[in-house]
């Protein structure tokens, strides 16, 4: 099915706490998931470490109207779209496409 909207969605993404996350209202992934609704309160003990936007199974986003993002246009997105709030360092990441993980094994 196409998506025929003519106006603009708020999406509500979905809030991943890490050990390596920023703690409370010093986080931005906290502040941005209040101000997106994707939480009612910040706790401050805990550490907001990602914020996602796609419609990966574990953490799929939907739209404020309460549809899934994936349902709402007919197929998962390519790509999962993050915002980190790290505390400490992080490694790079970069993940193969399917075809490379299946030829590397992994």
């Amino acid at each position: 099915a196409v998506n025929t909207r003519k106006s603009v969605v708020g999406l509500i993404p979905v809030v991943k706490d890490y050990a390596w996350g920023i703690r409370g209202m010093d986080s931005r992934v906290a502040r941005y998931a209040l101000e997106s609704k994707a939480l009612d309160e910040v706790d401050p003990d805990c550490p907001y470490a990602e914020l996602w936007i796609g419609t990966h199974p574990k953490g799929p986003s939907k739209l404020k109207t309460g549809e899934m993002l994936r349902d709402v246009i007919g197929e998962d997105l390519p790509f999962l779209f993050k915002v980190l709030s790290a505390g400490k360092a992080l490694s790079i990441q970069a993940h193969p496409d399917k075809d490379n993980a299946k030829r590397l094994n992994i």
